[in-house]
């Protein structure tokens, strides 16, 4: 007949049972964190943005190692989350009649612990309105200090991360600029997903998310003028930097696997 963890441990005496309900704590902590890698809010996507006043936006997360049993709960500086808790990584956002600067925030739990929380900055404007001026396309730097490995197959469950930051994004600026991810096998494929193309900056200018790998990455720092049908994907040429729309780009080769 099996034993039961609980039946086993009654019969291991002393030390030698400290030592086993330490084995078994630890199990415990290693498959909530996924074979050590505790889960994690990668990026928020919020679609359209800018939102129009009493309009309504999708607002999805990438995650990091994902896993069943998490919840989120989300909240806004103004408007509302609709619902205001989840058990998958989406929400809508309801935005109030006015024009006005969002700041949305969630976070995730298990079993009512938090585990990760991230913020993100976004607009309610009118389109036509939000526009910047056009931008000194020499003040900002896009630099990647995470790069996905090397692998031109792609494809399948073979994601890894890709983070970065670019340089002149302020809190005052950084609704007005996104971030564009390729990933390239053959072709250039936008990233995380081709149904949510833009990515949104932090306030400092970072950005963090989980991509499928190739053998090269692409990186694209594009104005509001620059909307998603703008984002081909898969396409063999990549959105030419035309100082109105995309202000930079930057491209890398992917690193070794370890």
């Amino acid at each position: 007949m099996n034993k039961s963890p609980l039946w086993i441990l009654s019969t291991v005496p002393g030390a030698a049972r400290q030592r086993f309900v330490l084995v078994r704590i630890l199990a415990g902590s290693f498959m909530l964190a996924g074979c050590g890698r505790t889960p994690e809010i990668a990026g928020i996507h919020v679609n359209p943005n800018p939102v129009s006043p009493g309009g309504k936006a999708v607002v999805a997360l990438s995650l990091h190692y994902p896993r069943d049993g998490i919840s989120y709960q989300w909240w806004t500086s103004t408007g509302t989350c609709d619902p205001p808790t989840t058990q998958e990584p989406r929400t809508t956002y309801v935005a109030p009649p006015q024009s006005t600067p969002v700041r949305l925030k969630v976070s995730m739990l298990y079993k009512n612990r938090i585990l990760s929380e991230r913020e993100t900055l976004f607009q309610v404007a009118d389109v036509e309105v939000s526009a910047p001026p056009p931008p000194d396309t020499g003040t900002f730097a896009i630099r990647l200090t995470t790069i996905p490995v090397y692998d031109p197959r792609g494809g399948g469950d073979r994601t890894n991360r890709i983070a970065g930051k670019v340089d002149g994004i302020t809190e005052t600026n950084a609704t007005n600029y996104w971030i564009i991810i390729y990933t390239k096998t053959i072709d250039w494929w936008v990233q995380p997903r081709a149904d949510l193309p833009l990515t949104t900056l932090s306030a400092s200018g970072e950005l963090d998310e989980m991509i499928y790998k190739g053998s090269e990455y692409a990186l694209l720092l594009v104005t509001k003028a620059f909307k998603p049908a703008d984002a081909p994907s898969p396409t063999p040429v990549l959105p030419s930097v035309d100082g109105r729309k995309v202000l930079k780009e930057v491209r890398v080769r992917g690193v070794a696997p370890q």
